[in-house]
């Protein structure tokens, strides 16, 4: 059986993340923007970053973000169950009201991850971030959070 264990998040795990989700320029921006804002944490499977994830708080509110290696995306059920487990534990930690995330528009799987885990679609984001992306976001409201068990 192969070992995994959740450990705190550093910038250097997402470039252990297979296929790469960011150029080096792009990390550097990503880790000083996310990393000092919330919680973060990397999935480690025998040493190697399956993917990390984490909240960017804001008063009530913590936004989700994940970056993921195609091994874990394989892998719903660890996916699915590490987050279950985490993400009400956060919203207790940090009193949260609500959570919000985005998956692109056009990502089916990732849109329909979010709704297992309790979010509600909220509305589309049209160039979200600056890019000339569509995105759909979803929010979580403490009053929801007994979907998440």
């Amino acid at each position: 059986m192969r070992r995994t264990e959740v450990v705190a998040f550093v910038p250097g795990h997402l470039a252990d993340i297979d296929p790469p989700v960011l150029d080096p320029g792009q990390m550097q921006r990503f880790a000083a923007a996310y990393q000092p804002t919330g919680p973060a944490f990397t999935l480690v499977e025998e040493g190697r970053a399956l993917g990390c994830a984490g909240l960017v708080l804001n008063g009530r509110e913590g936004r989700a973000w994940a970056f993921l290696s195609d091994i874990l995306r394989q892998r719903p059920s660890l996916l699915h169950r590490t987050v279950s487990r985490a993400l009400p534990a956060l919203i207790q930690h940090y009193e949260l009201e609500w959570v919000t995330a985005e998956a692109h528009r056009d990502f089916a799987a990732a849109r329909r991850w979010l709704e297992r885990l309790g979010f509600r679609f909220a509305g589309l984001a049209p160039r979200f971030e600056g890019t000339t992306e569509t995105y759909a976001r979803y929010c979580l409201w403490v009053d929801c959070q007994s979907s998440l068990q």
